[in-house]
């Protein structure tokens, strides 16, 4: 009788630890990408009796299966769908977690929202942190060819193009202005051409000429120019009066009545664009977008893979060490079958339920567990009872 007093010892503690790692799930139930820690038992009592009888509670099991996403709208909030975990930098530490509340710090750094903790990105195979304020000026692209467009009437002898815009090797936006004449010109529609910023000459007079049905001549159609930035860098473009033999580009027209109206049509430069948006694209790759609409693909974040949770020690907020049997290795989250998603979070895979029915058998193993000992109790007071008479 006694050892069942002991039996409903153990099974009292053992269904209260059990309590203790249901009421974890529930209080974790809204805890972005918590993982479910599963209660088991196990008995005590051996084959042949000899061992101490009892039951008790195994410490719990770490359930990684995928809780469900929802969307957030903060670009930086990025979850896992499928497996991996993100690798985060503490105090010198390399923790892993799923929980992808992430946000650029105001020194720039990419942390976790609730905490001092820099999220690592993959750089070729090492781990890196990451700053937004590397990513601030945006790429440009240096004017290669102007294009112009309309018509040249020779009755004025000369026409302005004025707010042509090219893009130099510093990315800065310049506005040139094109001077055109046709006085003193020894050959039939042929128009003298001056490039002008400001009041600085930086080309001219070239000769451009045009067929008699009006359409730019082969040879003489193009302008080819530099212009230096205020760096000092050079950079070489092109001044396109239209292709040979078109009505594409400028026409010249001897026409007696209505204007010249060549003008400015494009160029196919950008401008220094400044950081506008951050997203995450489905590979874990940050994706940069610039004013001048340019777009730069940054460093991918680290991720690795863990099989088992029995490699995963917990630690706070939502983190865990890895034990020293493993090493962290970075993957590829394609390689593992996993998907990014920025702007999205991984909720917990608690089940409130499934919990509520692990409860209620907890309880019952509870009550169970009592009435044993109450009844052992009951039991060995009528022993002793009866040996005194």
């Amino acid at each position: 009788m006694l050892g069942s007093i002991y039996k409903g010892l153990a099974g009292m503690l053992s269904f209260s630890n059990g309590l203790s790692g249901i009421s974890s799930n529930v209080g974790n139930l809204n805890t972005t990408a918590y993982k479910k820690n599963d209660n088991s038992f196990t008995s005590l009592v051996s084959h042949n009796g000899t061992q101490n009888d009892g039951v008790k509670s195994l410490a719990p099991q770490m359930i990684l299966a995928q809780g469900d996403l929802k969307e957030t709208g903060e670009n930086t909030d990025v979850s896992i769908e499928g497996a991996g975990f993100f690798v985060i930098e503490k105090n010198g530490e390399y923790l892993l977690t799923r929980d992808g509340q992430f946000r650029f710090s105001q020194d720039g750094f990419l942390t976790l929202r609730d905490d001092d903790a820099f999220v690592m990105v993959n750089v070729n195979g090492s781990l890196q942190k990451v700053n937004s304020e590397n990513y601030q000026d945006g790429p440009f692209k240096v004017t290669s060819e102007v294009e112009l467009k309309g018509k040249l009437l020779t009755k004025y002898d000369n026409h302005t193009i004025s707010d042509v815009i090219v893009i130099d090797g510093s990315g800065n936006k310049r506005t040139l202005t094109i001077e055109m004449t046709t006085l003193d010109t020894e050959i039939d529609n042929q128009w003298f051409v001056e490039v002008y910023e400001d009041d600085k000459l930086l080309t001219g007079p070239v000769s451009i000429e045009f067929l008699q049905n009006g359409t730019p001549k082969e040879g003489f159609n193009k302008i080819s120019m530099s212009i230096e930035s205020d760096r000092g860098i050079q950079s070489d473009f092109t001044i396109n009066f239209g292709e040979a033999g078109l009505y594409s580009g400028v026409q010249n027209s001897n026409s007696n009545t209505g204007e010249s109206t060549a003008a400015f049509e494009e160029q196919d430069g950008n401008e220094l664009g400044s950081l506008s948006n951050i997203s995450i694209d489905e590979y874990g790759r940050f994706q940069f977008n610039y004013s001048n609409e340019e777009e730069r693909t940054g460093p991918q974040l680290a991720i690795t893979n863990i099989t088992s949770p029995d490699h995963l020690i917990s630690f706070e907020n939502n983190m865990f060490r890895l034990d020293n049997s493993l090493d962290l290795k970075l993957v590829d989250p394609r390689a593992i079958g996993a998907t990014i998603s920025g702007g999205k979070l991984e909720l917990s895979n608690v089940e409130l339920s499934q919990e509520f029915s692990e409860m209620i058998i907890v309880q019952r193993g509870y009550q169970a567990s009592s009435q044993v000992m109450t009844t052992a109790n009951e039991m060995l007071q009528q022993l002793l009872e009866a040996t005194k008479g």
